[in-house]
């Protein structure tokens, strides 16, 4: 409308002026710059335009790019209190008064308390049996910092010869490769197969609490030989005795409220676990730094006994 109206107003002067004697040259001169000057008007529209565009296309990118550098400053956040973790365990760790290795001698079955909570079970990245990824809810329940050492297993069972107990198994020091790996009393026992619910009762009556598994779903006798498959509803579970941790207790407690592949972070080496072919057998129980519950060889050394039996699905 401003060009239109210029136009107009130069349009009129023009005529005005050629009643006062204007000459036809000047007259298409004026025309000619004009019409210049409306050519002039609609390339700076054209550049204002591209500008524009250009304008928004820079603030689209701007956007993209602060996106991903919020989700870098994400993951940069994450693997930060990943390590952060990782050297509070190394701290606590390097504590001996805090965290004091057990005695092959004397080694007293210490429990840490695991606080209830939700936490996400399984995984989708390895094998099929692990997924999918499931809510579970846990409540409150004491674990063993240490591995079952030999020299534990041997006393109770001992003590359970002389009690009404008939074990199985004799139970091994840990185990070694054929590198000739020198194992103790202070390694974990390993080959004790069922005996380990016999002995959680042995260990219970030892102490003076009430057992957690029973031959039948009375719960009248407790289960002191054999090798049935203990019912879950032959299970005292509000007893105060030992048990074996479930599956979902077991990598709960494992995970210790991290989230990424091990509970020590990204990655595992041999200063972190024994495992794959950094040792020769076994290593004796708390060799290696705990998780942030306190809990030693989570990862690594022997496999561990759960209750639950093998779903496939899970």
């Amino acid at each position: 409308m401003k060009r239109l109206f210029l136009v107009l107003i130069i349009m009129g002067m023009l005529l005005v002026g050629c009643d006062e004697g204007i000459s036809q040259e000047d007259y298409d001169e004026v025309l000619i710059q004009l019409s210049a000057t409306n050519a002039e008007v609609q390339f700076l529209e054209e550049e204002m335009s591209e500008a524009d565009t250009e304008i928004q296309e820079l603030k689209e990118e701007l956007n993209n790019a602060t996106h991903d550098l919020n989700d870098r400053i994400d993951s940069l956040e994450s693997e930060l209190n990943s390590v952060n973790d990782r050297i509070d365990s190394l701290e606590s760790a390097s504590n001996p008064l805090k965290n004091p290795k057990p005695s092959p001698k004397s080694l007293p079955l210490s429990m840490v308390s695991i606080p209830g909570g939700t936490f996400q079970m399984g995984s989708d990245e390895h094998y099929e049996n692990e997924c999918p990824v499931h809510s579970v809810t846990l409540s409150p329940f004491n674990m063993s910092v240490y591995e079952v050492a030999y020299s534990q297993w041997i006393e109770v069972r001992n003590w359970g010869d002389s009690n009404g107990y008939s074990f199985n198994m004799p139970g091994d020091m840990g185990s070694e490769d054929y590198s000739g790996g020198t194992q103790d009393e202070n390694h974990p026992v390993t080959t004790m197969w069922y005996d380990t619910v016999l002995w959680c009762n042995a260990l219970s009556e030892m102490e003076g609490r009430t057992p957690c598994y029973y031959t039948s779903a009375d719960r009248y006798e407790v289960y002191r030989s054999g090798t049935i498959d203990i019912q879950n509803d032959w299970v005292k579970w509000e007893a105060d005795g030992y048990r074996l941790p479930t599956e979902a207790e077991w990598e709960y407690a494992c995970r210790a409220n991290t989230t990424t592949k091990y509970n020590l972070g990204i990655y595992l080496d041999s200063n972190d676990a024994n495992f794959g072919a950094h040792e020769n057998g076994t290593t004796p129980v708390g060799s290696y730094v705990p998780n942030n519950w306190g809990l030693y060889d989570m990862h690594g050394n022997v496999s561990e006994w759960c209750w639950d039996w093998y779903d496939e699905e899970y």
